[in-house]
């Protein structure tokens, strides 16, 4: 089992809210990647029209496994 890691960041994505922002980041890194760990680095949000739908978006840093 290798004991190094490496950072890599994504951003997360959401209509539904932070959580679901950050669960969208994990997913997306998991798919590529061996994620030790997890870091949120921002929080943002973006309104999306005039009716006040907000679009979440997360900045999260992770460990991967090298």
């Amino acid at each position: 089992m290798s004991n190094v890691f490496e950072y890599c960041e994504f951003v997360g994505i959401s209509t539904v809210s932070v959580e679901d922002a950050i669960s969208q980041a994990v997913l997306s890194v998991s798919q590529k990647k061996k994620n030790g760990w997890y870091e949120v680095l921002s929080t943002r949000g973006r309104i999306v029209d005039q009716s006040g739908k907000l679009e979440f978006q997360v900045t999260v840093r992770f460990g991967c496994r090298v």
